[in-house]
């Protein structure tokens, strides 16, 4: 078993909104990536503006706003978009934010479900991408795409040549 009942029971208290017929924990938790990376089909560093963790190169530290969100995803070949609904050829990510600033990423799946990972715990797989919005994570404010590539809907990949991190706190 991935979680014990006291585990996904916390989850439901965190974020109300979740429906819990589509709501699925898809995997052991695990401090070696987070949300974002995740979101960027990663999984083996942590994404984070800071000289801590892996950021693109180029790209501002110390800087959680959307615009040094969405440029790190421009490295990815994301652009904005104006919703989370499906659409063929493209994959997208939602950026969960509050007071302007990012607290949380999620990748939409091919059946239009949505996943992301929940700080060091969980990856998960939620139905919709509201249904994380409240008080941890603010409200779903900004929509990226790209043209779909088979290889990035399976999973995540590794980043080559970064090594995981061992200790994370976002």
């Amino acid at each position: 078993m991935l979680y014990t009942a006291q585990q996904l029971e916390r989850i439901y208290q965190g974020f109300p909104n979740i429906n819990k017929i589509r709501f699925q924990i898809t995997s052991p938790p695990t401090p070696v990536y987070n949300c974002i990376a995740w979101a960027a089909t990663q999984n083996d560093v942590w994404w984070w503006p800071s000289a801590d963790y892996y950021w693109p190169e180029g790209l501002p530290l110390n800087d959680e706003s959307i615009a040094n969100f969405t440029a790190a995803f421009a490295t990815l070949g994301y652009s904005p978009c104006q919703s989370g609904e499906l659409e063929e050829g493209y994959e997208k990510v939602v950026l969960y934010s509050a007071g302007g600033l990012v607290k949380h990423m999620a990748r939409q799946l091919k059946n239009g479900g949505w996943t992301s990972k929940l700080g060091q715990a969980f990856d998960v797989s939620h139905g919709t991408d509201a249904c994380l919005s409240g008080n941890i994570y603010g409200a779903c404010t900004h929509y990226l795409r790209r043209k779909s590539n088979p290889a990035n809907l399976s999973g995540a990949q590794p980043v080559s040549g970064v090594q995981p991190v061992s200790s994370v706190t976002h």
